[in-house]
């Protein structure tokens, strides 16, 4: 599933972005992964093999480790939150190239009924990388979600 680019102030980006994806996802400009919750313990509809709790989340925070600027931040979040023992951490990581190589603006982090549950972004050039980010993140986060944060305006 798709949903359409907001106004970032950054038509470079917007440009490259052209949309943002919802699913797993591996592109020029998102990057956006699933974290199985604790509590699954098989995939597909026949529900074999079974695993012990928390190793599917284990093996996709593994990696999200090969995939994200910042996989501590990703898993501290996954691992210290409740919330995730029974939904699925979605995790949105937004870039641009540059001569200099990536450009992350930011990683955002929700629930499977996209309520945000943290955001990241790096120190330098925060104020850049905040204009750009914000506007990803009221698109892709229900809107009850940013009133608890109270961090996105």
């Amino acid at each position: 599933m798709q949903i359409p680019v907001p106004e970032t102030g950054n038509r470079s980006f917007e440009r490259v972005l052209k949309a943002i994806e919802l699913d797993e996802f591996i592109g020029q400009a998102q990057i956006s992964k699933f974290v199985a919750p604790r509590t699954r313990t098989s995939e597909g509809i026949d529900g074999q093999p079974v695993y012990p709790p928390g190793s599917l989340q284990q093996r996709d925070l593994a990696i999200v480790r090969t995939l994200f600027v910042h996989p501590d931040f990703i898993a501290r979040v996954i691992i210290n939150n409740p919330v995730f023992d029974s939904t699925e951490a979605r995790v949105y990581q937004f870039q641009n190239q540059t001569s200099n190589g990536n450009f992350v603006y930011g990683i955002v982090v929700t629930d499977s009924a996209r309520n945000l549950v943290d955001f990241c972004l790096d120190a330098s050039r925060q104020q850049q990388r905040r204009n750009v980010l914000k506007p990803l993140i009221r698109a892709i986060c229900t809107p009850e979600s940013l009133q608890l944060h109270g961090r996105v305006h």
